[in-house]
């Protein structure tokens, strides 16, 4: 199980209902073979008191995915907040007025203190996210405390910080291509969620919750109960418990581990039938088949000297997998370099689970322009699709 982080009183559940059913799959590509599933599979990673898996050694950014599934798919500007789906006035929160239409960095904060409160993102979105642009890291854009964090972090705004910045370790190219998982597919059906938890592992899922049952109990909201409908939340389901007729949900909830069972709850399928978003669960398939890394043994080369790197290459399937790899370079002006392909392309087959390492060498010509280059490693049928790839920069010197 995935670590139990608390969303400090901001209502950025789809972000980190996301952000934990990724992180379930860094363990999840180890102990279930990429599938999730509990029929052929077993997780024997050492755990802690919580059951957090001991192989989810990446923490990966819960606003990141807030940020990010909050302008997908390019349909709004990244800092705009005032009349976009989910917040303060399209809801009314009545967390105060806005009183600018479009919110730029700090705004939000400046001209409305107590609208922190208010925030929300479609689950649907954030699942296209996890299988596109991936999740970064927890260091790469770390989740600030939202009181009043200041202009940097405007509790009612993104401000225009989808974008990862800074540097993650274990990220190569664009932040978080690392942390995309295969695929991703909608569930309808209660029999459907509790077959998709058993054979694909966790379920991106969430509906209506009533107030105030789900502020305090170990449910988000009890079959019977009379309470006034509080708003929307999203949640991951990890898990369901048969020995009830009908079996009823296990989830992991973002109000920290104060909440419910150190921070997990249950859920009734009568309950959940009833108050979840239709077509809003999904279920995934993990990592990719083959992948490439490549680590460079300096990334600073002098023009007359050679530029070396380890490329490897993993098979993390169960079946023989056969495909192409080569390497390409990209000038300091961003232009290709005009012998494309710099390495390959070469025909690889790798048994189940094989993994093999090259070193590749490169000679720097003499007149090659000074500056920062990428070089690029790529995986799969030549040169139509890329099925993986990895990259760095280095720089060429005097």
């Amino acid at each position: 199980m995935p670590r139990i982080v608390d969303q400090d009183g901001y209502g950025a559940c789809t972000g980190h209902a996301s952000m934990s059913t990724r992180e379930w799959w860094e363990c999840g590509a180890i102990c279930y073979d990429g599938t999730g599933n509990s029929n052929d599979y077993t997780c024997e990673c050492d755990k802690n008191w919580l059951g957090t898996c001991e192989c989810i050694a990446t923490n990966l950014s819960r606003e990141f995915m807030y940020d990010r599934t909050r302008t997908w798919p390019e349909l709004q500007p990244y800092d705009s907040d005032c009349g976009v789906y989910g917040f303060c006035i399209g809801q009314g929160c009545g967390q105060g007025t806005c009183t600018n239409t479009i919110v730029t960095d700090g705004d939000m904060m400046s001209n409305n203190p107590s609208c922190h409160s208010c925030a929300g993102a479609s689950i649907g979105n954030a699942a296209q996210v996890l299988v596109s642009d991936g999740c970064c890291t927890e260091e790469c854009q770390p989740y600030p405390g939202y009181g009043y964090a200041g202009p940097q972090h405007a509790g009612c705004t993104n401000g225009g910080r989808e974008a990862c910045t800074g540097e993650c370790w274990n990220v190569s190219g664009p932040c978080g291509d690392d942390f995309t998982l295969q695929s991703c597919d909608t569930l309808y059906t209660m029999a459907e969620i509790i077959d998709a938890i058993y054979h694909h592992g966790p379920v991106l899922g969430g509906g209506l919750v009533c107030n105030p049952c789900w502020s305090w109990s170990g449910c988000v909201c009890d079959p019977v109960c009379t309470c006034q409908i509080g708003g929307g939340h999203a949640y991951m389901l990890y898990g369901y418990d048969n020995d009830y007729n009908p079996p009823i949900f296990y989830f992991q909830n973002s109000w920290g581990t104060g909440w419910g069972q150190s921070g997990r709850g249950i859920h009734s399928q009568a309950a959940y039938e009833q108050l979840t978003y239709t077509g809003q669960n999904f279920y995934f398939t993990g990592g990719k088949d083959i992948r490439i890394e490549l680590s460079p043994h300096g990334t600073v080369v002098a023009r007359g000297d050679t530029l070396a790197l380890t490329a490897t290459l993993e098979n993390y399937t169960e079946q023989t997998q056969s495909f192409s790899a080569w390497t390409d370079a990209y000038l300091p002006n961003g232009n290709p370099y005009p012998g494309n392909p710099v390495a390959g392309p070469v025909s690889v087959t790798l048994q189940p689970y094989q993994q093999i390492s090259k070193v590749v060498r490169h000679f720097v010509p003499q007149a090659a322009p000074l500056g920062f280059y990428r070089y690029v490693g790529n995986v799969g049928i030549y040169p139509m699709q890329v099925d993986d790839d990895d990259e760095f920069i280095f720089i060429v010197s005097p």
